[in-house]
């Protein structure tokens, strides 16, 4: 699946602006459920995002409103490793496809209802542009089948997301680079690295595994000529877990330059190990470095 950036689109502006809501439908319905999950970025001990509600637009043009009682502040941080927090839970659907989905959030400029929070502790508000007027919007949706179980994850990879403030009085930019899956059609890469790379005389900061779509790719940056498809940190007792994979052929690679990536700009970054992994469904496939 090809990570997709959220598209603020005019088009779908009035829709979005409708207020149907939940599933007065008398078609045959399925239940849905729909979480976040991260992969995460160097520098920050926290990116909390606050979720307001859902939506649905049908291929009909049916839009579904689903807006949460209080909002849900999320931690996507938190969200490593297979972790993932709900949106949705087995919500009643009527059957169908849904090629647009939206997440509405509070992401206003100035103001701490998203925020990221630096290692040295500070804390900045997190903007996400345009997000209140027409929220997250996927343009690649799900699909829910009469009586059936439909269950994805969205993954905010904030490598290629987070954006230094530099013009902005001290607030974040959030560009989301968001990855919708089916989470009972996916599969894990995990493993060790060994210390001997973590340690190298050539390691700047920032211990990370980056995997690519197909075989015998050539490693490169965020914002480089091959984009990873996920990215995930390298944990203290030098272990790695890359989640909600689709089954595949991917390349896998370790970096421990991983903080020196920008996503704006094409970094050289020193890659080793490069392996070919082959992901199933349910399973978690090892590979160590």
């Amino acid at each position: 699946m090809k990570s997709i950036r959220f598209m603020c689109m005019a088009a779908l502006t009035v829709l979005l602006a409708l207020s149907l809501t939940g599933c007065g439908s008398d078609s045959s319905t399925g239940t849905l459920s729909l979480s976040v999950t991260d992969a995460p970025v160097d520098g920050a001990v926290s990116v909390v995002v606050q979720f307001t509600g859902v939506q649905l637009l049908s291929t009909s043009g049916e839009l579904l409103t689903f807006t949460f009682e209080t909002p849900k502040t999320i931690d996507l941080l938190a969200l490593q490793g297979g972790n993932s927090a709900p949106l949705l839970d087995k919500i009643n659907v009527p059957e169908g496809d849904y090629p647009v989905i939206s997440l509405t959030v509070n992401a206003e400029p100035g103001v701490l209802d998203s925020y990221i929070e630096l290692t040295d502790g500070t804390q900045h508000s997190l903007w996400i542009p345009s997000a209140n007027e027409t929220g997250l919007i996927l343009t690649q949706g799900c699909s829910v089948t009469a009586n059936g179980v439909a269950d994805f994850v969205i993954d905010f990879d904030l490598r290629k997301s987070v954006f230094d403030p530099e013009v902005l009085d001290g607030d974040y930019i959030l560009k989301p680079v968001l990855r919708i899956v089916d989470n009972t059609e996916a599969g894990s890469i995990a493993g060790t690295v060994d210390v001997a790379l973590t340690t190298d005389a050539t390691c700047t900061s920032g211990n990370a595994v980056y995997i690519y779509e197909g075989l015998n790719v050539t490693p490169d940056d965020v914002g480089g000529t091959v984009e990873p498809e996920a990215t995930t940190l390298v944990t203290a007792d030098n272990t790695y877990k890359a989640a909600f994979l689709e089954p595949g052929d991917y390349t896998v690679a370790f970096t421990c330059q991983a903080a020196d990536d920008n996503p704006d700009t094409d970094d050289a970054i020193t890659f080793v190990g490069t392996v070919n992994v082959t992901v199933s469904v349910g399973v978690e496939t090892p590979n160590n470095f």
